[in-house]
């Protein structure tokens, strides 16, 4: 199976907080909510209703700012790389096959032991490797046959 594509800029901050989402990020945010209420309920005077409702909304405005502002940090620091990148504004064909993936015609396929899991959605396949990076293939460029060929060589390699 050979697919060829580019990248466009928005396609890549999407694939970057699908990647996100459900990492670390998401831990540090419940610590960041766990840590909040803790000083909001060591702090409240439980008599006094204003002092109530301000510390609620305190936490509540802290909250959302850190949300707002991981989501925006993502954003940017996306944008920047995929501007930074020669590669990522590059048209890609990719060879997969039993063997690997093989980014191109002289180069080498890397092996399907050398990736560890996959994540999938409506609009990418994202290949994670041993080392920590992944590959974004978009869901626009493949066929159902590239679709269920694909889907069969990640469930092969990789499992479910």
């Amino acid at each position: 199976m050979t697919i060829t594509y580019k990248l466009e800029p928005n396609e890549y901050i999407s694939a970057t907080h699908f990647h996100h989402n459900g990492t670390k990020r998401n831990i540090l945010l419940v610590l960041y909510i766990g840590i909040a209420f803790l000083f909001l309920a060591m702090s409240t005077d439980f008599n006094n209703t204003h002092k109530v409702i301000n510390n609620v909304l305190i936490a509540f405005f802290s909250i959302a700012f850190y949300i707002l502002f991981v989501k925006m940090t993502t954003t940017q620091i996306s944008i920047r790389r995929y501007n930074n990148s020669k590669k990522l504004k590059e048209e890609v064909t990719l060879h997969i096959s039993g063997k690997g993936i093989r980014a191109s015609v002289n180069e080498k396929s890397i092996p399907w032991s050398s990736f560890n899991k996959y994540r999938i959605n409506d609009n990418f396949y994202l290949i994670y490797s041993l080392n920590g990076n992944y590959n974004v293939i978009p869901r626009r460029v493949l066929n159902q046959a590239d679709t269920e060929e694909l889907n069969k060589y990640l469930i092969k390699y990789l499992g479910e």
